[in-house]
């Protein structure tokens, strides 16, 4: 009777060293199980959209990001199947792993040794990679905006308003526009500087520099914006 076991991989940053770890496990599996059919395949899919395929290491290419790594050893004959997909655009059939055998012990042998090399990976920031904490940033941003250009431009809008209903609707509009803008903004560097899987070979060292300075123009922004906002509403007050 065949035994499956299958894990999520979430909030994780691999380096090459990392990726290099699973490949060893399953090319010591593929050792041990001693088996000429027992196939081992390495796929390493790029941000340029170029595939590398091979059996060792020397399918990492330290010189351009990652997007996703396939890492199998299968074998039809006593039934053994190992898949670990890794990929930044994280969805319900990827950032998996998955092991299937006959034997029950050796699943959930193998299973705890991927596990044992997920967990020592570098954790990615949890409230900035998670889809609902990434949302409520984008509410609260929104709402910060909104609230900031409400405050600033309260005088000319009630103008507008007593003067002219379609320059009123316009200005609205100017607002929407732009708060949608930022909103975007936010989607986009977030999914990009924090998906829920990341890859950080040696071609990415800048990136905890972008990471870093994304983060100081978020504060520095939204500690502006609060000043702001409270400056306001003290003199309304």
């Amino acid at each position: 009777m065949e035994t499956e076991k299958s894990g999520k991989i979430e909030y994780k940053i691999f380096y090459d060293r990392d990726i290099i770890h699973l490949m060893n496990l399953l090319l010591a599996t593929k050792k041990e199980l001693n088996h000429e059919k027992t196939e081992l395949s390495y796929n390493i899919q790029y941000k340029d959209g170029t595939i590398d395929s091979g059996f060792d290491q020397a399918v990492i290419n330290q010189n351009r990001p990652i997007q996703s790594v396939l890492l199998s050893l299968t074998n039809e004959n006593p039934g053994v199947s190992i898949i670990i997909d890794i990929n930044t655009n994280n969805t319900r059939d990827n950032n998996i792993y998955f092991v299937k055998s006959e034997d029950c012990d050796w699943v959930n042998e193998k299973s705890l040794q991927i596990q044992r090399v997920i967990a020592a990976t570098s954790n990615q920031n949890y409230y900035l990679s998670h889809p609902s904490w990434k949302i409520r940033i984008r509410i609260i941003s929104s709402i910060l905006v909104s609230s900031f250009i409400g405050l600033l431009l309260e005088g000319l809008l009630l103008e507008a308003y007593a003067a002219e209903v379609h320059l009123f609707v316009l200005l609205l509009v100017i607002i929407y526009m732009t708060i949608s803008q930022i909103d975007q903004f936010l989607e986009e560097e977030l999914e990009s500087l924090y998906p829920i899987v990341d890859f950080d070979a040696s071609i990415k060292p800048q990136n905890k520099k972008k990471k870093k300075l994304f983060l100081l123009k978020f504060l520095v922004i939204y500690f502006i914006l609060y000043w702001f906002y409270t400056f306001f509403l003290q003199q309304m007050m």
